[in-house]
């Protein structure tokens, strides 16, 4: 009795312990599973609390004009204005970057967001204004571009008190760069008339300090296109010394070049007359030969003939007489074919000098032919001087590069403050 107590103890222990630890795993996985729920759950604090990282990020991508470096910057900004739908800085993040990247029929929508943004700071609507007036330079659009820089100046003339900040210096500058590149290097780009006119209109429309920067900077331009002119008239003068000297002693090279063929030719000429004249010797040599065997062969014939006649058919004196012209005959024959043997080696190695010349001469002529093109080449680059300062001086960013590091920081800072 005491045994059956002392069983049923230990198995409802056993039943016990085992639901205990049926228990702890199912706690166990509980927690396992809201830890996995809430780190699958957990935002982005890159890209929604502090979008630093992720703009840098971006920045970093849009540094470089490349389908994989584009592609990557527009993963970044989808992300970015996925967190933030109505940052207007993201939206300028990004059209900087594309911008950077020649992309501008993408990035003029964005930077039309961001200036009709009525709840961003003035600083955003002036900076994004003041790239659409570079992205439109670049897409050759000049009257959007002059529309543009119209309506920066008009904000500048609006928002400038006292005294002017950073941004603003920096929108004077961009305006009097794009009045003096229209004005100085590219006049072509737009009406005379009309460019001068709004100039004049933008001029007095900003404040004294800052029509000082404009004035500056757009006589920086035309300082800038005197100077690419001189430089590019000293270029154009060296090119022409330099190609003219190229070409005079190509020409020289081809000359002497020309007169080495005509020396190889001639003694080409004569080492075929030689090898015609040997050719000629060797037939005739050939022919010799031949009949020399041929008389031989006949002799020895004869001579077996008369050994292989029986009895008194056989004549001695024939048969000796026949024997004495068969010696000097083979004598003969020996000499006619080691004289053979030695024009044949003269016939083989005056055509080997007849291939050996022409293949000279092909080859002068060749380089010859070179020289020649070289004194042409020389001579059109003396002309038409290699190249023109035509697009350099229509090209926006001779004057003002993209200031893409610098709104990168801007940018930055916006969130820094």
């Amino acid at each position: 009795m005491t045994r059956i107590h002392a069983s049923t103890r230990a198995t409802c222990f056993i039943a016990v312990r085992n639901r205990l630890t049926l228990v702890v795993l199912i706690v166990a996985l509980l927690a396992i599973s809201r830890l996995t729920a809430a780190d699958s759950t957990a935002p982005d604090n890159t890209a929604t609390d502090d979008p630093t990282g992720a703009l840098n990020e971006l920045f970093d991508a849009g540094a470089k004009n490349t389908p994989t470096a584009a592609a990557a910057a527009k993963t970044k900004y989808d992300k970015l204005h996925k967190a933030h739908p109505d940052d207007a800085r993201i939206d300028y993040a990004f059209a900087v970057t594309l911008v950077n990247q020649r992309r501008t029929a993408d990035a003029l929508p964005l930077l039309t967001r961001a200036i009709q943004d009525k709840t961003a700071e003035r600083d955003l609507n002036q900076c994004a204004l003041a790239a659409k007036v570079w992205a439109e330079l670049h897409a050759r659009r000049t009257d959007d571009a002059l529309s543009t820089a119209a309506s920066l100046a008009q904000s500048l003339a609006k928002s400038s008190t006292g005294k002017p900040n950073e941004s603003d210096l920096s929108a004077a500058r961009l305006i009097g760069t794009t009045f003096g590149y229209f004005e100085f290097a590219n006049p072509d780009a737009v009406d005379a008339a009309a460019g001068k006119t709004a100039r004049d209109k933008i001029a007095a429309a900003l404040p004294s300090p800052l029509r000082t920067v404009f004035d500056g900077a757009a006589a920086q331009v035309k300082a800038r296109v005197a100077q690419l002119k001189t430089d590019d008239q000293a270029r154009l003068n060296k090119l022409k010394k330099d190609s003219q000297k190229t070409a005079a002693e190509s020409r020289d090279k081809a000359t002497e070049r020309s007169d080495t063929v005509d020396d190889l030719k001639t003694d080409r000429d004569a080492t075929q007359k030689k090898l015609d004249d040997a050719q000629d010797d060797l037939q005739k040599a050939q022919k010799d030969h031949q009949q020399l065997i041929s008389k031989l062969t006949n002799l020895k014939r004869q001579l077996a003939q008369q050994k292989g006649k029986p009895g008194k058919n056989n004549n001695p004196g024939k048969a000796a007489r026949l024997k004495g012209q068969l010696n000097p005959l083979e004598k003969e024959a020996n000499q006619s074919a080691r004289q053979l043997d030695k024009l044949k080696d003269r016939a083989a190695e005056l055509k080997r000098d007849v291939q050996q010349s022409t293949a000279a001469i092909e080859k002068q002529q060749k380089l010859a032919k070179g020289d020649q093109r070289r004194a042409d080449d020389a001579d059109e680059r003396a002309r038409d001087g290699g190249g023109t300062l035509a697009d350099r001086l229509a090209s926006f960013a001779t004057f003002q590069p993209f200031p893409y590091q610098q709104e990168r920081e801007r940018v930055l800072n916006w969130y820094a403050r």
